[in-house]
């Protein structure tokens, strides 16, 4: 959105800002980079799939992702309204909402190492225990890993975990 590309200017007068439209994507400057982050966006989108790969194309070592998520083991996907006029909402009126298992596979497509961390956030938003969704009310969201090279680390796992520890 045009105001809040102005906005991130003026808080940061000497960055490069660019505009980048993942419903839409165009060659961005200065890509692929070694990291990228993808917080809060992919459900917002027509086509989160494409930008998966859009990303993948920009991201030369990991790729970060948070996002809102459906229960379910299945791999399902499905459109939906937003609110336009919603600065937090999608910017064309249609977003989309799936499973991690969605998320995870079209990760996969594109990262041969995809990982969920061990925790979640302290934040009713994430839950730990992924085979319980009645336990879950309203937006439930996930955090992913995805990686060029494997990563030895204890606190990530590949695969989807169906439990996960509460981040203290």
């Amino acid at each position: 959105r045009p105001e809040l590309l102005g906005y991130l200017r003026r808080r940061y007068p000497g960055q490069t800002v660019q505009q980048l439209d993942l419903d839409r994507p165009s060659p961005l400057e200065g890509s692929p980079f070694e990291v990228v982050f993808c917080y809060g966006v992919l459900y917002h989108l027509k086509q989160p799939g494409e930008a998966l790969a859009y990303l993948g194309a920009c991201c030369s070592d990991l790729l970060l992702v948070s996002s809102q998520v459906l229960f379910g083991s299945t791999m399902t996907i499905s459109e939906v309204d937003e609110r336009q006029s919603r600065f937090s909402q999608s910017y064309y009126g249609r977003g989309t909402r799936f499973t991690r298992r969605w998320l995870y596979e079209c990760l996969c497509d594109h990262f041969p190492y995809v990982y969920t961390p061990i925790t979640q956030p302290a934040h009713h938003q994430f839950p730990c225990d992924w085979s319980e969704p009645n336990e879950h009310r309203g937006m439930r969201r996930a955090n992913f890993v995805a990686a060029r090279r494997a990563l030895d680390t204890s606190w990530l796992m590949e695969g989807l975990l169906e439990r996960q520890e509460r981040q203290v």
